[in-house]
């Protein structure tokens, strides 16, 4: 999970938060922290031959997976609907989840500084 993004995965999550508002965002941004703690990190069975590799797999992909089937009840005002998560990049792996968290979070601070 601490892979960094690529300038042209960079480029293309700025543009993605450009065009969404602050509000969106936002939930976006919890989204992503909670596929790292719940899902991304969490250790596979090394004898599982039905698991998959969350951290090769498409960040927006698990996304998906989340939201189809939530690890815990959310309010459903503060869910992402698939139209927000479809629009997501989909070149970012699981294992740039933190990266794109990062990224995500100066994006969010720098639409709060400018709405002052």
């Amino acid at each position: 999970m601490k892979e960094k993004l690529s300038d042209a995965q960079t480029n293309s999550l700025v543009q993605f938060c450009r065009h969404q508002i602050l509000n969106k965002l936002e939930f976006v941004l919890q989204e992503i922290f909670d596929c790292i703690l719940l899902r991304i990190a969490q250790p596979q069975a090394h004898r599982d031959e039905d698991a998959i590799d969350l951290k090769e797999t498409s960040l927006r992909d698990i996304m998906y997976g989340d939201i189809g089937s939530p690890l815990y009840a959310v309010d459903p005002v503060e869910t992402l609907v698939v139209d927000d998560v479809e629009k997501f990049p989909d070149d970012i792996k699981g294992n740039q989840a933190t990266s794109a968290w990062l990224t995500l979070y100066k994006e969010i601070e720098d639409k709060k500084k400018q709405a002052l």
